[in-house]
């Protein structure tokens, strides 16, 4: 994590109110923040887990105001940064390799050295964000000394030279499963070094995906880079409003996409229709609820998930899953779930 190097103590490292918790196999320090002369109006926590090659950062924070600061480091940056609510952006300054992350988003850079200004903007006054770095050591080993595996990352890294392999790119859900699995990882010592570095390379390994997945997009004449960050935004818009989804001419207007470059960069990219997409999510959500919560009727979770009438919602479940909400219902009454 970046610390400000020229205005005072950082906000981040003040020893009084650090509580380091466990050190044994992972290094685990929460700082809280209240009152601190530098992050006027700001006041949260800020919770780190540190393990061999991997340094974990979960930011949490009430901020009403944008915070800005200069950061220089004469070392290795290697970072996968990922926005749950607010953004960040590095002005290198006033270069063109400037890095911005809004809201919903990651990027995953490297640079050799670090000499600009952060800003943090809030999102409705909050701002969540998970930064995770890597040292060399640690991605060397990964992929056993072949960084080419990563083609110009890679060499970029090996040569010590500045590169971005993914700029302000959309967290997908799995992405973001598996922040929520970092974040809520209840294990301690070897067992929790263990599951942080597993879930780590998870989410690496999710990000190279993507990235292969643009670069072959990108390929096509039909598809810009552009085209596909719009599709990927759709997608976003679709999970986030399965209980009233837009029209296709609606998603396509919100997206920046006309109807038929929405239609078939959508089939293009994540193999299925928008359709097929937002029944699925549907489908899915309505079966975690019955899952974990006993207290909804099955008819309160079709509203949840978008349908107004729950014999409707019935006969999708059991056409999707193979049984009906009851069903499942019954198998986790008797034990089986």
């Amino acid at each position: 994590m970046l610390q400000p190097n020229d205005i005072g103590d950082s906000p981040f490292s003040n020893d009084p109110d650090r509580r380091v918790v466990a050190q044994e196999y992972v290094k685990e320090e929460i700082k809280e923040i209240t009152n601190h002369p530098l992050l006027f109006h700001t006041s949260g926590q800020i919770k780190s887990n540190i393990i061999d090659g991997v340094s974990i950062y979960f930011v949490n924070l009430i901020q009403k105001d944008v915070f800005k600061y200069r950061v220089e480091k004469m070392e290795d940056q290697l970072e996968m940064h990922f926005e749950i609510n607010g953004s960040t952006y590095y002005d290198t300054n006033g270069k063109q390799n400037a890095m911005e992350t809004l809201n919903g988003r990651y990027s995953f850079f490297y640079y050799p050295f670090v000499n600009g200004v952060l800003t943090y903007t809030p999102q409705n006054q909050i701002r969540r964000c998970i930064e995770i770095d890597l040292t060399i050591d640690f991605i060397n080993h990964l992929f056993c000394g072949d960084l080419e595996i990563l083609g110009d990352f890679g060499k970029g890294i090996a040569n010590k030279q500045e590169r971005v392999f993914a700029k302000n790119a959309t967290i997908t859900p799995a992405m973001a499963l598996i922040l929520r699995e970092l974040l809520e990882c209840k294990l301690s010592g070897v067992l929790k070094k263990a599951y942080l570095e597993s879930k780590v390379i998870e989410l690496l390994l999710l990000i190279i995906e993507q990235g292969a997945q643009y670069a072959h997009h990108c390929s096509s004449p039909f598809l810009s880079k552009e085209d596909i960050e719009k599709v990927y935004y759709a997608r976003e818009i679709i999970s986030g409003n399965m209980e009233k989804p837009y029209s296709i001419r609606e998603l396509a207007r919100i997206s920046g996409l006309n109807e038929f470059k929405l239609k078939k960069g959508f089939r293009d990219v994540f193999d299925t229709t928008v359709f097929k997409y937002l029944l699925e999510i549907r489908m899915n959500h309505g079966k975690r609820m019955m899952i974990l919560d006993n207290n909804k009727s099955i008819g309160e979770i079709a509203t949840v998930v978008g349908y107004k009438n729950p014999t409707h919602f019935t006969a999708a479940f059991k056409r999707h899953f193979g049984y009906l909400p009851s069903d499942l219902k019954k198998m986790k009454s008797s034990g089986f779930l």
